[in-house]
């Protein structure tokens, strides 16, 4: 959250928000419309990527649109370095280095990887979904300045 903000309740933040896209794969697979609070997360934050484009800047300087769109792949999706996200020394250097070559790949891709879910396995396991990537996608959605 940005320095400063209080800390609205989830509901009483996201009360007037839209979500125009619909996760693929494991997040709609209730079809009933009805789809896990990180899965909307996840969807507002890849709308808005798809929005601002792979160069525009976040909170989290000098990073860019890019750069966050690839932390977000390599948290999920790279087993070996995503440790190092919160790990000093190696796996920090280790980390950074796979999201650097991340961020070399297609904007677009990346933003379907995030669009398209978990993968299966422990991003996938329902306190995960809860509690810290809920709180990943709602922190990182706010890192990411609104047009206007």
């Amino acid at each position: 959250m940005r320095s400063g903000a209080s800390c609205p309740s989830y509901a009483s933040a996201h009360a007037n928000r839209e979500v125009t896209a619909r996760p693929t794969g494991p997040d709609n697979r209730q079809g009933r419309g009805r789809l896990p609070f990180d899965a909307v997360e996840r969807a507002q934050l890849s709308d808005l990527f798809d929005e601002l484009g792979p160069e525009a800047p976040t909170l989290l300087e000098p990073w860019t649109t890019r750069d966050l769109a690839a932390h977000l792949v390599l948290r999920e999706r790279d087993y070996l370095a995503g440790p190092g996200l919160v790990l000093p020394g190696a796996w920090s250097r280790l980390a950074e280095r796979r999201r650097r070559a991340l961020a070399l790949k297609d904007f677009a891709g990346l933003i379907a990887t995030i669009r398209s879910g978990p993968p299966p396995g422990f991003f996938r396991i329902q306190w995960v979904r809860r509690i810290p990537n809920l709180n990943e996608f709602f922190v990182h959605d706010e890192d990411v300045p609104r047009p206007g």
